[in-house]
């Protein structure tokens, strides 16, 4: 097996009875292929630790929220800690990761992103969601001086953020983007990774996949800079600054700790592409 597949995988899936069958490619930490014992093929997640099942399991919940006949996501069969890892086990939807992405994809997902508006059973608060991470992510980009100059503009918005307003029922997916759903040609058959699901305002969704359209080109362009006007047309200008302040220090940190030779490609990108976000 791959080293893109995490090595707790075989441990858990070992655990849990069920037979790897194959990697599963789309995310940073990748994901496995099992079978059962009753011959079902199902998707095998794993973190490190038990913290991270508490997560998955307020995830699962509202992805139910919003699944239906005509909204693939993913049914969760199980979630719990074995073997040092928190895991979720879903059901297997058809498709591929598509490649290009198309705009009629785009339709398809906006139109999911819609029935995700005031699908939760209780409220949330997105500046709440972040503030455990948000006052101390900011300090290791100040001190980089490939990332300085950046990492002055978010920390002018963050600093800002307090009085903005914004939506509290929604599910908000966490993690929408290009690789995180499943096609057979134009017609989109699974949006999955809904284990970091959340309650808040659905315009984060939109924001991040508009942010990672136009950061990389791994989408056409067409697609890219229509996600961006629908960004702008969705938020006002203060909650599209701050989103995409939260969104640019999260990812950036990432990258400085996890790909560090990727830090000032992407510094650049965001600085060419949705840096005028940001001046509120």
């Amino acid at each position: 097996m791959s080293a893109r597949v995490d090595s707790l995988l075989p441990k858990v899936a070992s655990a849990l009875g069920l037979e790897i069958v194959g990697e599963l490619g789309g995310g940073e930490f990748g994901a496995a292929l099992v079978r059962d014992a009753d011959g079902r093929e199902l998707v095998l997640k794993a973190l490190p630790g038990d913290a991270a099942a508490a997560g998955m399991a307020r995830g699962a919940r509202l992805s139910a929220r919003v699944r239906s006949a005509d909204y693939p996501v993913p049914e969760y069969v199980g979630i719990g800690v074995t073997a040092g890892a928190s895991w979720s086990l879903q059901e297997r939807l058809p498709g591929e990761i598509p490649e290009p992405m198309t705009m009629a994809h785009l339709d398809q997902l906006l139109g999911f992103l819609d029935r995700n508006r005031d699908a939760a059973d209780e409220d949330g608060d997105v500046l709440g969601h972040y503030r455990p991470w948000l006052d101390t992510a900011l300090d290791p980009l100040l001190a980089d001086d490939r990332t300085a100059s950046l990492a002055a503009k978010l920390a002018a918005v963050v600093a800002g953020a307090d009085d903005v307003a914004f939506r509290r029922g929604d599910v908000v997916h966490g993690d929408l983007h290009h690789r995180n759903f499943l096609a057979v040609g134009d017609r989109v058959t699974a949006v999955f990774d809904w284990e970091g699901a959340w309650v808040g305002d659905w315009r984060v969704d939109l924001v991040n996949f508009a942010d990672w359209g136009r950061w990389n080109h791994q989408i056409p362009d067409d697609v890219g800079a229509r996600l961006g006007a629908l960004a702008e047309e969705a938020c006002e200008p203060r909650v599209l600054a701050v989103l995409a302040a939260i969104h640019a220090t999260s990812t950036t940190g990432f990258y400085l700790d996890v790909h560090p030779d990727w830090v000032e490609q992407h510094v650049a990108n965001i600085e060419a592409t949705t840096a005028s976000w940001l001046a509120v």
